[in-house]
């Protein structure tokens, strides 16, 4: 089968945009996974942050009001 003069390029460069805009999206995709694992670190971040003051705040109420031996 023949083809046109000029038909095989422009499927080549439909085939060419088609892949441009797959790896625009694909770029797209990876800034958004990129961001939502920030803001997981940063809730990570904060859920330690929150547990060591918990623990220390639970530490120091544990020894108080036992007299000198307090805090064992």
């Amino acid at each position: 089968m023949l083809e046109a003069p000029g038909e095989g390029r422009r499927e080549m460069g439909d085939l060419s945009a088609d892949l441009d805009a797959l790896i625009l999206t694909y770029h797209e995709e990876i800034a958004i996974l990129r961001r939502r694992i920030t803001d997981l670190e940063y809730e990570r971040d904060a859920l330690i942050r929150e547990r060591k003051e918990r623990a220390n705040r639970k530490e120091r109420t544990d020894g108080q009001g036992q007299g000198p031996e307090g805090a064992r």
